[in-house]
């Protein structure tokens, strides 16, 4: 009989979290959603570094990718699909001590806002504090 303590362990072993997934069910094992775009989900997991230089580098680059995805012509799909992670990492990052970070989370934010206009609605609970 078994206790399922094994299959505890066994999901740890797993990159995936569980047994034979064979790959992250997350992206990049941090909780930040999976995206569409890699170069999003990659800029996203930059934000998360310690150095204030490493995050206010990585909002700057994902200012300007967004700024280049939105005057294509597949825009709206693309950062529909970035959204919802944008959205959890924007929370997290929202309280960060350097001002430039903040800021540039906010032009990104502004970026998605002007692209997908009514689109942005399904996100805006998670957005805005409690009025």
């Amino acid at each position: 009989a078994s206790t399922g303590v094994t299959d505890v362990f066994a999901a740890f072993a797993s990159p995936g979290g569980s047994p034979g997934s064979g790959g992250y069910a997350t992206g990049f094992g941090t909780g930040l959603g999976v995206t569409a775009d890699s170069e999003v989900s990659v800029l996203l997991k930059k934000l998360t570094k310690k150095e204030a230089v490493t995050r206010a580098k990585a909002v700057e680059e994902l200012r300007d990718l967004l700024v280049v995805r939105s005057s294509q012509p597949d825009c709206i799909d693309t950062l529909s699909a970035a959204l919802p992670a944008f959205v959890r990492s924007y929370r997290t990052q929202l309280l960060d001590d350097s001002r430039t970070v903040r800021e540039g989370l906010h032009v990104c934010l502004g970026v998605f806002v002007k692209t997908l206009q009514k689109g942005v609605q399904p996100q805006l609970k998670q957005l805005l504090p409690v009025w």
